[in-house]
């Protein structure tokens, strides 16, 4: 029945906060009954991942690959298991930013199993989020995800990333030489479109040809992918975030500054997005107060 109430969360039927806290006080249940009980842990886990409580989530998925681990199963649905809930590990320490933990799990997903490419391709992320030169081993891991399976959505959706940045760098911007990573971008983008039954993948898609619009200077359509992808999963800070520049950049003061709150609430203090609200605030010509206490902020 925990399961059942956060299927219905997440596939948005009745009230989304009432399936949640059924599932939690379903669960709870379960763990006064048999406090050891895997299902009953993994399910509180998945609530607990849902409020964003990654540290509590985290405890939750230890207990369970406590139980899970030492089988060390090499094939069939027991290896699957044990790769997501590593896989679900890592997700926790990505959000609670200890990397170096989530790149052990992530590992520990590539010993069990060589070819999985998801992982492969979190780890290609990683690498080129903590490296000095924003490049680091990445590179690798990404072509490696792309000999076991180029056509996996989440490998595409890498690859696509990879050609907007050399097109960036040869000047796509109007440049002809620039012009055929963008175009090979783009017919990955959509081929992972047509491919995913994710939601967080098709999210991911739709913001990168959002960002694909908006450097080619297509305003308009840039901000449909965008809304696309917020519409898909509210939490995509990025494509929030780019959303309230193409409202600016249209004259939607209002829209653009309800989604800077909220994305100010999940990056702090980011420069980028104190300095966007500020200006918001003033052209809006009645919120004087709240531009005065970001430009507080951003000189703090």
């Amino acid at each position: 029945k925990g399961y059942y109430a956060i299927a219905k969360h997440v596939l948005r039927v009745g009230r989304q906060g009432d399936e949640l806290k059924r599932a939690e006080i379903l669960f709870d249940a379960a763990l006064k009954m048999d406090g050891a009980c895997p299902k009953a842990l993994l399910g509180r886990a998945v609530v607990l991942a849902q409020y964003k409580e990654w540290g509590k989530a985290l405890g939750s998925l230890r207990q369970v690959l406590q139980r899970a681990a030492p089988r060390a199963p090499r094939a069939g649905l027991r290896l699957r298991c044990l790769k997501e809930l590593r896989f679900a590990i890592a997700t926790c320490f990505c959000d609670l930013r200890r990397f170096g933990q989530m790149r052990n799990a992530l590992t520990g997903v590539i010993s069990a199993d060589a070819g999985d490419v998801e992982s492969l391709c979190a780890l290609a992320h990683l690498e080129a989020k903590v490296a000095a030169d924003g490049v680091g081993k990445s590179l690798g891991f990404l072509s490696k995800a792309a000999s076991v399976n180029r056509e996996h959505p989440v490998v595409m959706l890498h690859l696509a990333n990879h050609a907007f940045y050399c097109g960036m760098e040869d000047g796509a911007g109007g440049e002809p030489e620039g012009q055929q990573p963008w175009e090979l971008a783009e017919e990955l983008l959509s081929k992972a479109l047509s491919t995913t039954k994710s939601a967080p993948v098709e999210a991911e898609a739709h913001f990168q040809l959002g960002r694909l619009r908006h450097a080619q200077g297509k305003y308009a359509e840039a901000q449909k992918e965008y809304r696309s992808c917020v519409d898909l999963e509210s939490d995509h800070q990025a494509g929030a975030f780019c959303l309230a520049q193409t409202c600016v950049q249209q004259g939607g003061y209002d829209e653009a500054v309800k989604l800077l709150e909220r994305v100010r609430t999940c990056r702090s203090e980011s420069l980028e997005v104190l300095k966007l609200l500020t200006f918001s605030y003033l052209k809006l010509g009645d919120r004087a107060s709240e531009a005065a206490k970001c430009a507080d902020a951003l000189v703090a």
